[in-house]
């Protein structure tokens, strides 16, 4: 009777062990315990979005994290999709702050759906970022114009707004003033529209006048 029970009790143990084995392989193949930092602790500043980015019809908790290292901001993107799933990405050459576009997510339709970030370089410039999150990886969207690529836009007036009105035609633009005549009134507004490989490309160039009794219309009133 005794041996009948080891027998049975070391099966058990067995098929145990080789589900917690097969568990910790599952989630490590599908990456759930994948992250770009182990930066622990409380962030001094969070901003939380809630919204379905990878299109799989659940909301997933993006979330913009500030942490304070040796006196110095470090930045994080965060996506978690359930309370084992959570990816995590470093946001370099943001200085002052971080936070969401206008428009947190941008749908571009059959393009798909990216995380829209913008923050303050320097004392009067914006930088913006746009990143896509597919397949739980993260992938940088770039900027084209004239062959020439960047992994982000600059706005020194400071101007950078998203337009998709609910369609593709997904644009954002910047405004960077004008030093040849009235850097406070004058400035140059330049847009981007996202192509069909994902790309954000150079679309058009335009002078444009504040009028005094206007407001800004980007994230600066």
């Amino acid at each position: 009777m005794i041996y009948k029970i080891s027998i049975k009790l070391i099966i058990m143990i067995i098929i145990v062990i080789l589900v917690i084995i097969a568990l910790v392989y599952f989630l490590f193949k599908s990456e759930v315990f994948a992250d770009d930092t182990f930066v622990g602790g409380t962030p001094n500043v969070r901003i939380d979005h809630n919204e379905d980015i990878d299109n799989d019809g659940n909301d997933e908790k993006i979330s913009l994290l500030t942490y304070e290292i040796d006196g110095e901001n470090l930045y994080i993107l965060e996506i978690k999709n359930n309370f084992l799933s959570k990816r995590k990405l470093v946001l370099k050459n943001f200085e002052i702050d971080i936070r969401f576009c206008n428009e947190p997510i941008i749908d571009a339709g059959d393009e798909g759906r990216f995380v829209c970030l913008v923050g303050y370089v320097g004392v009067h410039s914006e930088r913006a970022e746009i990143i896509e999150y597919k397949n739980n990886q993260f992938k940088k969207i770039y900027f084209v114009k004239d062959e020439f690529k960047s992994d982000n836009l600059i706005s020194d007036a400071p101007n950078l707004f998203v337009d998709s009105q609910g369609n593709e035609d997904v644009q954002i633009c910047a405004d960077n003033r004008d030093y040849e005549n009235d850097p406070l009134l004058d400035f140059f507004r330049t847009c981007y529209i996202l192509s069909d490989n994902n790309e954000f490309e150079f679309a058009s160039k335009s002078n444009e006048t504040i009028q005094p009794e206007a407001q800004a219309t980007g994230f600066i009133q």
